[in-house]
């Protein structure tokens, strides 16, 4: 399946990169000890520390940058998304069967997303889908 996503531009997150995960991803992401409540840390500010790697993100997502779009192919397995900031901070899921947007060239389906953020210089970053697809 074909998942296109689209990052709004924001002023106060145009430094934040966001990776998009996919359902299965996300549980390899949050298996660690790390993301457990007990041992979530946070700066003296509030601001989290962060609890993971650039690294692991670049594995098991795709990174999207602010005003980007960015194209991926999909298993036909996978039923939501989610977007992640190197924080760790994790976006509500995106359930792709309510962003249907027909099929591509090959028949196979295609689905239209838009990724804003939210909070910026005083508060964290966090990432959000915007309901029904690309506005």
């Amino acid at each position: 399946m074909k998942l296109i996503i689209t990052r709004r531009k924001k002023f106060g997150a145009a430094l934040v990169p966001f990776w998009i995960i996919s359902d299965a991803a996300q549980q390899e992401y949050l298996s660690g000890p790390e993301h457990l409540p007990e041992n979530a840390k946070l700066t003296a500010s509030g601001f989290p520390v962060p609890t993971v790697t650039v690294d692991l993100l670049d594995r098991i997502g795709i990174r999207i940058g602010n005003g980007e779009t960015v194209t991926a192919e999909l298993p036909a397995s996978v039923q939501a998304v989610y977007a992640v900031t190197m924080d760790g901070l994790l976006s509500k899921p995106a359930v792709l069967a309510g962003f249907a947007d027909g099929s591509d060239e090959t028949g196979a389906a295609a689905f239209r997303l838009t990724l804003t953020a939210r909070g910026g210089f005083a508060r964290p970053v966090t990432p959000q889908f915007e309901e029904g697809g690309q506005k």
